[in-house]
């Protein structure tokens, strides 16, 4: 009986293998293309399975593979012997090259490099001498604008100062760049070694090289179709050798739809420098993305305040000691063209959607409320929630974080998420009868 059932698994094993080498070709596009939405990790092993169903599968499955090419870093091992160890970046990153060379089919697919968070794992990984690391971006740089003329996305490389002016001249020939990640990865402890810094001589051949706000900036001017940036590190203010007081008339005159703050976790930009950094997207800036605690007090709400009409996203975060309580007026008196609203200061779910109702354009909010000094139940949430949402033409999600739930109930609660559809003017749990016009979805998640 095993055995027949062996057989039976194999045959279907092997009809469902027949009938996906058979799919045309635009159904196996889609299916490749809704696999790219994964995490890269569970994206990359499942185009790796794919290419092997069929010859069918096979190069459009390689295709989607290089186009967001995806480098594992694997924990650091106290092996005392190499060869027990992974796969280091290092040379994951020799592979991609050599087999972009090879390939011109596939370097031709490449959307988007992360050159910055492999050269920063590189360096953490102390496996390899950091000066190979940063010729070898610099060479992969070079090879972009002939290899991979559809090379869209970049994470800007970590090379040492040596490299500096090689890197930034190859940078200079790719018009293409639409995302820039700036310090992709730096929050992995990527300061030099002390030692480093005991000798110029040493310091100019290993060192870091660190990047000024002018020298980035006028290194966007050579990408006119560069529409998002996302900042992981804070630029000096400087160029390194520059003397001089430093002019806060230094700033980016790109016209950016997209910015993203998010520093390490101790970093914070200096005073103006957001503005300085926007100068050139007051009319264009859409999605606004910050870290709060990660600017100086004032400057968000002063940014909303004079530049925030045309923002159709805004989403905030923070830890939970802190807050800025200010943070609602502004975006209640100059924000009125958000679709899409998440803040991560703490505030109460009923009276934000009471002072936002005369956005009319909202379809999500999400918002966090703590129960650390008024116990507030899941049920008095929806309550709250429930009286303003039906003001809003155009909203269809609220969620609602609780913190410190259990603290606050006593423990006696359980912290699951619960979803209700405000419908004509009452609660309906779950989805009974489907989803229909002017439904809102409301989720509370206690934690």
């Amino acid at each position: 009986m095993a055995k027949n059932d062996s057989v039976e698994q194999a045959e279907q094993g092997t009809s469902s293998s027949s009938i996906a080498s058979q799919l045309p070709v635009d159904i196996i596009y889609g299916i490749l293309e809704a696999i790219s939405t994964i995490s890269p990790a569970e994206a990359t092993h499942t185009y790796l399975s794919l290419a092997l169903v069929s010859s069918s599968w096979r190069e459009p499955a390689q295709l989607h593979l290089f186009r967001r090419p995806y480098l594992p870093s694997p924990p650091l091992s106290n092996s005392p012997s190499p060869s027990l160890n992974p796969l280091r970046t290092y040379p994951r990153l020799v592979l991609l090259k050599e087999t972009l060379q090879s390939h011109p089919h596939l370097a031709a697919s490449v959307q988007s490099l992360s050159l910055g968070l492999w050269t920063t794992n590189i360096k953490r990984e102390a496996a390899h001498d950091r000066r190979l690391s940063s010729h070898l971006a610099v060479e992969i740089l070079k090879l972009c604008p002939s290899l991979c003329p559809n090379l869209r996305e970049l994470s800007w490389p970590g090379v040492v100062r040596f490299d500096k002016a090689e890197a930034a001249q190859a940078l200079r020939h790719l018009p293409g760049i639409e995302v820039l990640h700036f310090g992709e990865g730096s929050q992995k402890s990527d300061a030099d070694p002390w030692i480093i810094n005991l000798d110029a001589a040493v310091r100019e051949e290993w060192g870091s090289a660190r990047w000024s706000i002018k020298e980035v900036g006028e290194m966007m001017e050579h990408w006119p179709r560069l529409r998002k940036v996302v900042l992981g590190e804070r630029m000096t203010s400087r160029s390194e050798g520059e003397a001089g007081e430093y002019s806060t008339d230094v700033g980016w005159n790109c016209e950016l739809k997209s910015f993203e703050l998010a520093l390490g976790r101790h970093s914070a930009l200096p005073k103006g420098e957001l503005r300085r950094l926007l100068r050139g997207s007051k009319e264009s800036l859409r999605h606004l993305k910050v870290t709060e605690h990660q600017l100086l007090p004032g400057e968000l709400i002063d940014y909303l305040s004079t530049a925030g009409s045309r923002l159709t996203h805004l989403s905030t975060n923070t830890n939970d000691l802190h807050t800025l309580s200010d943070l609602l007026p502004p975006i209640e008196l100059h924000c009125n063209s958000l679709r899409y609203l998440s803040i991560g200061s703490i505030v109460p779910p009923g009276l934000c959607l009471l002072c936002l109702a005369s956005h009319s354009a909202l379809e999500s909010v999400k918002l966090k409320w703590s129960n650390r000094i008024f116990h507030t139940s899941i049920d008095e949430v929806f309550e709250s929630v429930g009286g303003e949402v039906e003001k809003f033409e155009h909203l269809r999600k609220v969620e609602v974080e609780l913190l410190h739930y259990r603290q606050a109930m006593g423990y006696s609660e359980k912290d699951e998420i619960e979803t209700r559809i405000w419908r004509g003017g009452e609660w309906v749990r779950g989805y009974e009868g489907g989803w229909r016009p002017g439904d809102v979805e409301v989720i509370v998640r206690p934690r």
